[in-house]
Parts: structure tokens; C-alpha cells; sequence
């Protein structure tokens, strides 16, 4: 029958029999056994400063190596600084075992040291959350969380653990018979080995016939494209079809994005707005989707492994059950049988798209080369330009690098310039949309990519808000290359949003210029700071020192800080439609319009904008805005809004 062991055993031996092997956290009280075991048994533990860093990287680890990311943290504090890591997990479909700790059962609900009762507060954002009371069944427990996170959709659990049976003495039999419900042989799978659901053969058959049909179709494949990864089968529908794609989210560069079939960047507005017919593949339609809001008479087939991922809000005319990668393989299979020559002869819309992406590129470039002589003065580095020459050298001597997106102004530049050519490549908050991620999220996708080039672009808030974790980085001898767009600003361009004449609580959002923080000379070192940890470090004051100080970081072989002197009322474009479009992220309304100032403030641009449109003012409700006629001028528009906006009339 054996000895009793200590709980920790158990539940150790129970995640390695699920291939985990890497942990992210930090260490407490209430978790000090699980460590100590964890490393015993020659598993990995990167010992965070934060657990919201842990989270974040667990995440990363997860989306860059198609595995279970698994995160600790103690009771209370540690359980609670998680909740936001493991929140922007659940939002990005990403599969995480989270193990937190509790105090003693006969302490709960007397206002125990630390006390916090996590199984609630993480039922709210993860899959499900669980307080396991009895080690009998730990190997359960963790066997059930480890086939459940990676069931389509993917998202993370939980699983609380009180101090009772971590501590004090043995608690249960560690040989798998005498755990409760275990059956050994029922292990989790990768999501390559599961099954994957595909629509029927008369389903495809519509599918094929839909997109013969069409005159500019474009397929769209979202985060379900990741799991499992659908690259293979999305480069071979391409090549047979002719058909022009997009990834998004975590499936981005399964398919490099160099391919001459993928749209995206500058050219991707314009190429929304003009196809006719789209295939979703495992996309979920939330607001970096536009809420599926991409222009009237467009149609639609949604296809994806869940039923409730179906969006009814757009005009579809095939919905169809079934995994991204196997769907792929199936058309391909018929359509690599039947329909070849048909779609062979289908060149003119990618011919077209080909086009637009040259003409695209061509006047991104010829915008670049007029701002880098506009921007000249030291420590005014646009961002527009920064992002073109840290995009061509990444491309040129780093192509298998992973981006991190972690910069309120340098993240949309760098998204639109950037072409991933790995699975997972581009990393980010998500519909979070928070900061401080990027660094967690370089520990982790470094971890999993080890060697490899990992590159987090983060502003002066979010290295303000977690930059303690870089030192988890060089600590763990990771040489991930932290870029900081450090504008001395809590966001670029607001004194060009706000209006220098604005003094309402004397603009409290530009804070860090009112207080000499974002004048030229008035910034935090940032590298010089982390020199001090045995970074590497490197500061940029002008145009001809950012490349030299990115090949030097990403050369050094350590941690590496570089940071960039931006200008502080650079602002991407994307902003000016947050005053009047469904993002509504910035606010000004409220702000009376003669105290607007300059050419470049939200107000003359979005009045320009419904000029252009023959609009005398603006519309009484703003998310209700008018369908772009003139595309070529709004093509960052993923195409127009509702048909449903009424233009006054005299």
C-alpha cells in the first residue's frame, strides 16, 4: 500500500505526467512545500518579482510553444496581484493552469492572515476555478485542469489549494491507485492529438462553391488557428486558391507574413473595404474585430469549433462546426481533387491585392523619409519612423524573432510594420489593453523560444508599471531586448488631443510633461537604470543610433534595455477615430470646443473628416459614424460602419 506522502508530491507528480515542466511565480508561505518539490523533481521555476509578470509570461509560454502555461501564487496578495495576468489570458483564448494558495479550512471566513477566497473571484474570467479540499484527489483535479484548459476555446483554470494538505504532515498515497478517479492512462493530449472536429462534406462543398462565387474573397483566421497550429494547411489553401488571407491574434505568422498572398499592415484597411465575401476561421468578432462591422453588403462564412463563437450580428450565409486546421485540410483535399484549375484561373483579386500592397508600402515609405525630416531635433524621435527601421533590420537580420507589444503610441506603428515569420510571433495585450504585460510576456516567450530573438516594445508606463521584472530576466540569463519608447508622457499626443488651453484638473493625463518628465532633457534613464542589474543598456537620441543600438542589444547575449527618446506629441492615427468610433478610448467630448487648439488636435481632424464626408457637424451619437466614401483617404478604416447612419437632410 505505501506511505503516506505530502501533498505537494502528489501534485507535482501529477502536472509532470501532464509534460509540465515550467512554472512561473512567486514563492509564499502557503506555497513553500509545492516549490520546494517542484524543484526537487528537476522541473523549472522562474522565481518572478510580480506575479502579475508570472501571468503574463506563463501566457507568453503558452502562445509561443502551443503548451499549458502553469502559474503559482501564495494566498491572498499573490492570489490577487494574478487576477489581471490571468484575465487578459482568458480574453486571449490561451490555455494556463493557475495553482493559488489558501490558509488553513478551520481559519477561512475568520479573517485568517491573508485570507482571500480565490475560487470565486477567478470563476468570474477563467474557464472554471476550483477549491480542492481533499489530496486524495489532487492527480484528479490536475489531470481534469490540464485536458480542460486545452479544450477548444481555450482558457485558463484554477486550482486552490489550502494549507492543510500542503503542510503539517503526509496527507495521501501517492501510488495512483489510491487517488481518487485517476486513471493513468487518460492523459492530456496536445491540441495536435486531439480530436478535430470538421464540417461535413456537403458543408465544404458549399464552402468551395461560396468562394468560387465570389469576386474578391479574403479569409480571416483568428486565434483558433493556434490551437493547433494551422500553418501548413492555411500556406497550401492559399497557394491552391489564389485567395488573399489575414491572421490575427495568436495564429499570426503560422503562415510567414512575407507571403506574397497575406495582407496585412497599411494595406490591410484598404483590402478589408474592397473584398466582397469573407471566411472566418476560429475568429472571435470582439472589438479589435469591429464587432464583425466591416462594411454593408459584405457576406460572410463563419467557421469555427465552438458554437457560441458564432457571430450573429453579420450577414452569413454558411455557419460551419469545425477546427481551423482540419477544415483547411479537408477544402484542400477537394479542392486539390476537383476545383484546382478553377481557382488557378482566379489571379485578377490577388494580382490586385499584390498591387496594393506595393502602392502601400511605396507611400508608408514616402510618409517615413517626409517625417524623419520633419521630426529632426535630438531626443524627437517620431515613432512612425523608429517602427520602420527597427521593422527592416528585424526582418533583415532577426527574421525568426517574436515581437512584444507593449506601448500605447509605438505598439500600432509596430504592429502595422512588422511581418511575423513564426507561429505566435506577435504577442500582446489583447482586448485588455493593458501595460506592463510586455515584460512578463518577453520572460515567457523566451523561455519557449530559447535563443531565439525575442524584442518587447514597451512605453515609459508600462516599464514604470512591471519594468522590476527585467531583472527576473537577466536573473534567469534570458536575452530578451526591451525597447522603451520613452516619451516623458502617460500617452503621445495629448497635449495635441487635449489642447494646450484645456484646464480641467490642469490636464492630469499629460502629468508627466506638466511635471518636466516629458521635456527633452527631463526623462528617467531607463538604460542607465538597468546597467546597474548587468544589463545591457543603450540610450537613442537620433535616427542613425537605432539600428547600431539594435544590433549591439540583440548581439550582447544578455538582457538588454534600449531606450528610445520619442517625441511626446507623436500620435498614431488609430487615435483619431477613438473620439468618435466604437473604440472609445479617449474621451473629449466633454471638452468645450473653443478651447481646442492646432491643426493636429482630434477636433480639426475629425471635423475635416465629416467635411470630407458632407457632413456640416458632427453626428449626435459619435459610435454611429458614416461609411468612409473616399477610402483612399481613411483606408486605417477596416471598413466601414453600419449601413444604419442616416446623413441629416435639409
Amino acid at each position: 500500500m505505501g506511505s503516506l506522502v505530502w501533498g505537494p508530491q502528489i501534485l507535482v507528480r501529477a502536472l509532470m505526467e501532464e509534460g509540465i515542466h515550467v512554472n512561473f511565480g512567486i514563492t509564499g508561505g502557503h506555497m513553500n512545500s509545492f516549490d520546494d518539490y517542484w524543484c526537487m523533481y528537476g522541473n523549472r521555476l522562474v522565481h518572478c518579482r510580480h506575479e502579475a509578470s508570472a501571468g503574463y509570461a506563463a501566457e507568453a509560454y503558452a502562445k509561443v510553444t502551443g503548451k499549458i502555461g502553469l502559474v503559482q501564487a501564495t494566498v491572498g496578495p499573490g492570489t490577487a496581484n494574478l487576477v489581471p495576468a490571468v484575465n487578459q489570458a482568458a480574453l486571449s483564448n490561451t490555455p494556463m493552469i493557475c495553482m493559488l494558495g489558501q490558509t488553513i479550512l478551520s481559519d477561512k471566513e475568520r479573517y485568517a492572515f491573508q485570507h482571500l477566497d480565490g475560487t470565486s473571484i477567478y470563476k468570474v474570467f477563467c474557464k472554471w476555478a476550483k477549491f480542492v479540499d481533499d489530496p486524495s484527489t489532487f492527480s484528479y483535479w490536475i489531470r481534469k485542469a490540464a485536458r480542460e484548459c486545452t479544450a477548444y476555446p481555450p482558457s485558463p483554470v484554477a486550482l486552490e489549494i489550502a494549507l492543510n494538505f500542503i503542510e503539517f504532515a503526509p496527507q495521501a498515497l501517492m501510488d495512483p491507485a489510491f487517488q481518487v478517479n485517476y486513471r493513468p492512462e487518460m492523459r492530456h493530449r496536445s491540441p495536435e492529438a486531439l480530436p478535430q472536429p470538421a464540417p461535413s462534406d456537403s458543408e465544404i462543398d458549399s464552402i468551395v462553391g461560396w468562394l468560387l462565387e465570389a469576386e474578391r474573397p479574403l479569409v480571416v483566421v483568428g486565434h483558433g488557428g493556434r490551437w493547433p497550429d494551422c500553418g501548413a494547411a492555411l500556406k497550401e489553401f492559399t497557394e491552391l486558391t489564389n485567395i488573399p488571407i489575414h491572421q490575427r491574434r495568436a495564429c499570426r505568422g503560422s503562415v510567414p507574413e512575407n507571403h506574397p498572398h497575406h495582407v496585412a499592415g497599411e494595406a490591410r484597411g484598404k483590402a478589408f473595404a474592397m473584398a466582397d465575401r469573407y471566411l472566418t476561421m476560429g475568429l472571435r468578432f470582439d472589438i479589435l474585430e469591429q464587432f464583425g462591422q466591416w462594411g454593408p453588403d459584405k457576406r460572410f462564412v463563419q467557421v469555427t469549433e465552438e458554437p457560441m463563437e458564432i457571430w450573429p450580428e453579420i450577414a452569413t450565409d454558411i455557419e460551419a462546426i469545425g477546427n481551423v486546421n482540419a477544415t483547411l485540410k479537408k477544402l484542400n483535399q477537394v479542392i486539390r481533387a476537383k476545383y484546382r484549375d478553377r481557382f488557378a484561373s482566379k489571379t485578377a483579386w490577388r494580382d490586385q491585392i499584390l498591387e496594393m500592397k506595393k502602392q502601400a508600402d511605396q507611400k508608408m515609405r514616402k510618409r517615413v523619409e517626409e517625417s524623419k525630416g520633419k521630426y529632426t531635433l535630438p531626443r524627437q524621435i517620431n515613432p512612425d519612423v523608429a517602427s520602420t527601421m527597427i521593422s527592416d533590420y528585424l526582418h533583415r537580420a532577426a527574421p525568426e524573432s517574436t515581437i512584444v507589444l507593449d506601448s500605447f503610441t509605438f505598439s500600432p506603428y509596430m504592429s502595422e510594420k512588422f511581418e511575423s515569420r513564426v507561429t505566435g510571433g506577435v504577442l500582446d495585450a489583447g482586448i485588455q489593453g493593458g501595460i506592463g504585460h510586455g515584460v512578463g510576456m518577453g520572460i515567457g516567450a523566451q523561455v519557449g523560444r530559447p535563443g531565439k530573438p525575442i524584442v518587447v516594445f514597451l512605453g515609459d508606463a508600462g516599464i514604470g508599471a512591471l519594468g522590476g521584472d527585467i531583472e527576473t530576466a537577466r536573473r534567469e540569463n534570458l536575452p530578451v531586448v526591451y525597447v522603451v519608447h520613452n516619451n516623458g508622457a502617460w500617452i503621445g499626443g495629448w497635449n495635441a488631443m487635449y489642447g494646450r488651453d484645456w484646464h480641467g484638473a490642469q490636464n492630469p493625463h499629460a502629468r508627466d510633461t506638466d511635471r518636466g518628465m516629458g521635456t527633452l532633457e527631463g526623462r528617467i534613464p531607463y538604460a542607465e537604470m538597468y546597467k546597474l542589474m548587468d544589463c545591457h543598456g543603450e540610450t537613442v537620441t537620433t535616427y542613425d543610433e537605432i539600428v547600431p543600438a539594435m544590433e549591439r542589444a540583440l548581439q550582447s547575449g544578455k538582457t538588454a534595455v534600449v531606450d528610445i527618446q520619442g517625441d511626446p506629441d507623436s500620435y498614431h492615427t488609430l487615435w483619431d477615430r477613438a473620439t468618435y468610433e466604437n473604440l472609445f478610448f479617449v474621451m473629449l467630448h466633454h471638452i468645450p470646443e473653443d478651447l481646442w487648439t492646432g491643426m493636429d488636435s482630434f477636433k480639426e481632424r475629425t471635423r475635416t473628416i465629416f467635411q470630407a464626408l458632407g457632413y456640416e457637424k458632427w453626428p449626435k451619437t459619435p459610435r454611429l459614424f458614416p461609411p468612409f466614401d473616399e477610402k483612399e483617404d481613411f483606408e486605417w478604416l477596416i471598413g466601414p460602419p453600419p449601413k444604419f447612419f442616416k446623413k441629416e437632410t435639409a
